[in-house]
């Protein structure tokens, strides 16, 4: 039963400076909202979380076909800014055959990101940890046995503190792949049309 009442987006929403002038660049065609999801899918009734959702809206409103949704992958990335800078980089395409279709989804269609749970401000995973983490060199620039084991012991660091978190229990694949599916309904959309980049594509399918 619940809407999502679009407001003008908090310019802290974004990641960085750059992210920031970029949405300042489309005023009020930036709508950001609050969706109440489940925190449990099997328990709906039980807690919930806040997603926030970012939604550009369509240049030309009149000729609007749907609502597209993006996701930038990680996982583990704050998928907001992506509807920002895909508006601004379709509406710079060249206006050649294939950058005039570019140009027509920015006019034609509102570009939905969200920060998936467990990211962003307002439903974030924290994993406090112990003791300071012993950061190891990349792989490619040492792959000598002794930073292996540090890249591993690194990892290991990480994810026992995360699955200290209950919270973490709930930060997955499937309850994503729901949260857009509330989404869609939100968005009064039938069908949901979206686009996923590396973990991106995996949840698209996932869904």
């Amino acid at each position: 039963q619940q809407t999502l009442n679009g407001q003008t987006c908090d310019a802290s929403a974004m990641e960085n400076e750059d992210d920031q002038q970029e949405l300042a660049q489309l005023g009020e065609r930036a709508q950001c909202a609050l969706m109440r999801v489940p925190l449990d899918y099997a328990e709906p009734s039980s807690a919930e979380l806040q997603v926030e959702v970012l939604k550009v809206a369509a240049e030309q409103p009149a000729q609007r076909l749907g609502a597209i949704v993006f996701n930038p992958g990680g996982p583990g990335e704050d998928g907001l800014s992506s509807a920002v800078q895909t508006s601004l980089k379709l509406a710079a395409a060249d206006p050649d055959e294939a950058g005039g279709l570019l140009q027509q989804m920015a006019r034609r269609y509102d570009l939905v990101a969200f920060s998936p749970r467990g990211m962003g401000r307002h439903s974030p995973l924290n994993c406090a940890l112990q003791d300071e983490l012993e950061l190891p060199t990349l792989f490619n620039a040492d792959s000598s046995s002794e930073n292996v084991e540090k890249i591993q012991r690194h990892a290991q660091q990480l994810a026992q503190a995360c699955a200290a978190n209950p919270m973490s229990r709930h930060i997955h694949t499937e309850a994503t792949a729901r949260d857009m599916d509330l989404l869609r309904g939100l968005l009064n959309e039938e069908k949901l049309n979206y686009i996923g980049y590396s973990y991106g594509t995996w949840l698209g399918a996932w869904y």
